[in-house]
């Protein structure tokens, strides 16, 4: 169907125990599968992405609450596929300047982005006339609305960028 764009190890294999000997691979369509150990590729419930980007972070388990210890919640624990996809995050941000989180946009005009798992958010920077660094909560990610920035940023104030 669709070549492979690029492979990723998640980001959290250090706190997670199920995501290592695993990685995430996008396609150039967007699509996600994930890698295991032993050659097995599946449809991986982060994604599909809206656009291919050609920079992906991959959140292994998202509700992991703990990253400064090993994952409580192992691999086989997690058997459903609507657990899985609870846990499962991709964001990419795409050669059009976009910034997505899975199907959902949380900005038209980045220029760049970073995934902080000890402070639990994501950091990307605006671009424009006034370009701003941006902070995203992890726990609202599959809820934002870019509509609706304040309410979902309420202690994330947006800073200026010189």
């Amino acid at each position: 169907e669709g070549r492979a764009l690029r492979l990723v190890n998640w980001i959290d294999t250090a706190y997670s125990s199920g995501a290592r000997g695993t990685a995430l691979v996008e396609l150039r369509t967007g699509s996600l599968l994930e890698y295991s150990v032993g050659g097995k590729i599946a449809i991986c419930e982060a994604g599909p992405l809206l656009e291919a980007c050609p920079l992906l972070s991959g959140i292994y388990d998202a509700k992991n609450d703990a990253f400064s210890n090993v994952s409580t919640i192992p691999n086989d624990v997690m058997k459903t596929d609507e657990e899985r996809r609870l846990r499962r995050m991709a964001v990419g941000l795409s050669s059009r300047y976009r910034l997505y989180c899975g199907e959902r946009l949380l900005s038209s005009a980045s220029s760049s982005f970073t995934v902080s798992l000890e402070h639990r958010f994501i950091t990307h920077c605006t671009i424009g006339s006034r370009p701003q660094l941006r902070f995203v909560p992890l726990e609202v990610l599959r809820t934002f609305d870019l509509d609706d920035l304040n309410a979902a940023l309420d202690g994330y104030e947006p800073r200026n960028v010189e």
